[in-house]
């Protein structure tokens, strides 16, 4: 039984279902209503066709797979050899599919679940399967009649019969190139720098270095044609100009559930690149895309997917879905005689034909597992010639939390990772809507590394298909927790054009050491000869040659890489093309700092008004001199104001309606660099009122600490003055604020603030600037504000 649920099961149905004795364990078998299917229909074999009804089954460890409630798939050499049981069940052939490398056919039979015997199944499936012992609900008597029916013909006859099992979409709803103009988040329309693209970053799949690879290589131009089984293929800019479809009438044809999942597949994987919309994939410069629409179950999908095979001689299959085995009908459970089983019997024909297959691991958080009897079977993921992809949360090299994994890597579990999450177009629906957007799930992890195998068969065209998926797990980068391994397009497209691989082993990428530290640079290259490689660095510009450190492996000792962050690149010449490897590292220099305390990064100023620039800096432990600090305001490119000193002011005759970006520029004797922000400014609202500071001055400078005056007021176009207990008074430098004054009108406020005296003093212990800030409120709630800075210098301590 099962322990979530109370099951109420027809009286007529308890005789020999789910019997067991503690000599002869077995599985069981129960009907409960309250289960429902995930879908009551799904389409007809063929477009246009009536609608399928569906059953379901639900495991023990709760995991639930849906059928077609009235079909059963066999393999068999001819229809007459399987006319009997055509006659037990009433049954017609509903099509057939030749699975040439076995001289046989896979046959789609309709029949009538409520022919067979539901009393037998439990001891049927002990006969063939005696390993399994789980208890199983299903959602009706007649989808228990079929799974008797497909437990009799295995056990009595020998037939290699399986369901015909529902299939889902395994997503989850939810250089330089130019892609979209705009998109969601950290979109950038470069697409040399997204995460699962950028040379070198956290997860470092090799992407665009491949790219280089190729085209230093002359293969960029190759054409390597992917299939795509999936549906909603509704067209847009970023589909290969040299697409095709089959068994679609339309790009846009009617789908189950007028999904678009199909759309972000294909830019997942070959999406154009540099093309200025939406966004882009691996295969990009070679592949050409072949869309087939899925069916919703198996049989139909693998019907179809032979009718693209034998028309356009794809070279890749990607499959971004999934259907769980939630019990099966042969000894030792899934993968014995897979070959003609029949559910996967098709997939072994489609690899012996030398298509290289990648299937989705599904998005349950779960863990797959050959052992049958723990947990269901997950295909065509887990069928021993498609490769299995995972995927890895973003810019990570973990596993993202919602994909299924599996401990090792394996054949027959999830073999590679790629991205869990990519970029797409915003909404497939609407073509011409140019906006990114992300999509998640291993559906856009497994056409990622399709794409990848794509750019492999570029540069090697011979290549068998196991050949390459051979050379994409033994050039695979190991990955974090949960996760191994994963993908590296840079690695397995050098291999395949016998070009060496170089590592940098040491230091780590993303290493951060004081200025003038000595730092091991150790880089290892490898070819498939026995050749010593000299390897060139390039260290912030400088470029170095080494040998050293034994075979293949070369070590730099250096201490002169200057303050800031620079990429590192150890390179190889090999053949005219260049292979490299990149990681960042820092060198800390904490001479001085620099901090724009107003305005505010993205705040709002008002035209016509005279705009005050507060800026402080840090140097060891003085300020540093005004004259080594600018300022410099810049609208379209053009710079409109420049003035020296840590507080300046902008005429109000230059502060027109705009935005602008506003630079502190500081240096020494050593380095130098920029803060930056952004400033809007808009014509102020007639109804606002305006905020006056008298006292102190912008730019004054006391020997801290010391007792300022502070005086402002406030007018307003609707009431006249503004009284100063509307008034509000905050000191801001580099570490924080200080509350000077707030008046009652304020919350939490008290007194006025008109006129008053405040200590400032010097926090940053070697001169502190200060944005003096004053806020002026009316009646209506409307906010002023005007500041200026001012200095305490360092008093040194007698």
């Amino acid at each position: 039984m099962f322990p979530f649920r109370t099951f109420a099961i027809p009286a007529a149905l308890w005789l020999g279902v789910g019997c067991q004795s503690a000599s002869d364990p077995q599985a069981s078998f129960e009907v409960d209503a309250s289960i429902a299917p995930r879908v009551a229909m799904i389409d007809g074999v063929n477009p246009g066709e009536t609608p399928r009804p569906v059953g379901s089954i639900l495991t023990e460890d709760g995991v639930q797979s849906d059928f077609v409630q009235d079909e059963i798939s066999i393999v068999a050499a001819s229809a007459a050899e399987i006319q009997p049981l055509l006659e037990r069940y009433n049954g017609t052939i509903v099509g057939q599919v030749e699975i040439r490398s076995q001289g046989l056919f896979s046959f789609l039979v309709r029949i009538d679940p409520s022919i067979p015997d539901p009393s037998t199944v439990a001891q049927d499936l002990a006969s063939t399967n005696p390993d399994e012992q789980r208890s199983f609900a299903v959602d009706s008597d007649d989808s228990l009649g079929l799974l008797a029916a497909v437990a009799h013909e295995a056990r009595e006859f020998g037939n290699a019969v399986d369901v015909n099992w529902i299939l889902e979409d395994a997503d989850i709803a939810s250089g330089s190139t130019a892609e979209a103009p705009s998109g969601t988040g950290s979109w950038d329309e470069d697409a040399f720098t997204w995460t699962y693209f950028e040379d070198g970053g956290n997860q470092d799949f090799g992407v665009t270095a491949a790219w280089e690879l190729l085209l230093a290589a002359g293969r960029l131009d190759a054409d390597v044609p992917i299939l795509v089984v999936d549906n909603g293929f509704i067209e847009n800019d970023d589909y290969p100009l040299d697409s095709v479809v089959s068994n679609l009438s339309d790009w846009d044809a009617p789908n189950s559930g007028a999904s678009t999942h199909g759309a972000h597949v294909v830019v997942a994987a070959m999406g154009r690149l540099d093309n200025g919309y939406g966004a882009a994939g691996p295969a990009a410069p070679v592949g050409s895309l072949i869309a087939t629409q899925r069916g919703g179950d198996v049989w139909s999908t693998t019907q179809r997917m032979r009718t693209a095979i034998d028309t356009f001689e794809p070279r890749i299959a990607t499959m971004s879905h999934t259907f769980s085995v939630a019990v099966d009908w042969v000894p030792f459970g899934p993968g014995f005689l897979p070959e003609l089983d029949a559910s996967t019997a098709l997939y072994y024909d489609f690899a012996a034909e030398g298509i290289a297959m990648f299937g989705a691991a599904g998005n349950d958080s779960a863990e797959l597992s050959s052992a049958f009897g723990t947990t269901s079977w997950r295909a065509p993921c887990q069928v021993g010639v498609v490769m299995c992809v995972g995927g890895l949360g973003w810019n990570s090299t973990n596993r993202a939390g919602g994909s299924n994994f599996s401990d090792v890597p394996d054949r027959n579990l999830v073999e590679l990772w790629g991205p869990f999450t990519v970029w797409s177009v915003a909404d497939a629906t609407q073509p011409n809507l140019n906006q990114a957007d992300t999509v998640s799930g291993t559906s856009f992890a497994t056409p990622f590394v399709a794409g990848v195998a794509a750019l492999v068969m570029a540069a090697d065209p011979a290549l068998s298909s196991d050949a390459v998926r051979s050379l994409l797990t033994e050039t695979a980068q190991p990955a974090g927790a949960g996760a191994d391994p994963r993908v590296d397009a840079q690695a397995a497209v050098a291999f395949a054009l016998d070009l060496p691989t170089v590592e940098i082993l040491e230091p780590n990428d993303g290493l951060s050491v004081p200025l003038g530290t000595e730092i091991v640079f150790e880089a290892r290259a490898e070819g498939q000869a026995d050749v010593d490689y000299q390897v060139v660095w390039d260290l912030a510009g400088e470029l170095e040659l080494t040998n050293e450190g034994g075979f293949g492996t070369h070590t730099l000792f250096y201490d002169e890489l200057p303050p800031g962050t620079h990429t590192i690149t150890a390179s190889v010449q090999e053949n005219g093309t260049t292979v490299s490897d990149s990681i960042e590292v820092t060198i800390e220099y904490d001479g001085f700092d620099l901090f724009i305390l107003s305005p505010n990064n993205n705040a709002v100023a008002f035209s016509n008004e005279v705009l005050p620039l507060v800026g402080h800096s840090s140097a060891n432990p003085f300020m540093l001199p005004d004259s080594n600090v600018v300022w410099r305001m810049v609208r379209d490119g053009v710079s409109v104001f420049t003035d020296t000193g840590h507080t300046t002011e902008v005429p109000a005759h230059i502060v027109d309606e705009g935005t602008y970006l506003i630079e502190f520029s500081g240096s020494d004797d050593v380095t130098a660099f920029t803060r930056d922000i952004v400033l809007n400014v808009i014509d102020k609202p007639d109804n606002f009122p305006t905020a006056t500071i008298t006292l102190p001055n912008n730019g004054n400078s006391w020997i801290g600490p010391e007792i300022v005056e502070f005086q402002g007021f406030a007018s307003d176009p609707d009431d006249g003055v503004v009284g100063s207990e509307r008034l509000r008074w905050t000191a801001i430098w580099s570490g924080g604020q200080i509350d000077l004054c707030t008046g009652f009108a304020w919350p939490g406020g008290s007194g006025t603030c008109g006129f008053f005296e405040a200590e400032l003093r010097d926090l940053a212990a070697g001169g502190t600037t200060y944005t003096i800030l004053m806020e002026a409120m009316d009646d209506d709630g409307n906010v002023d504000t005007d500041q200026v800075g001012v200095t305490i210098d360092f008093a040194p301590v007698p």
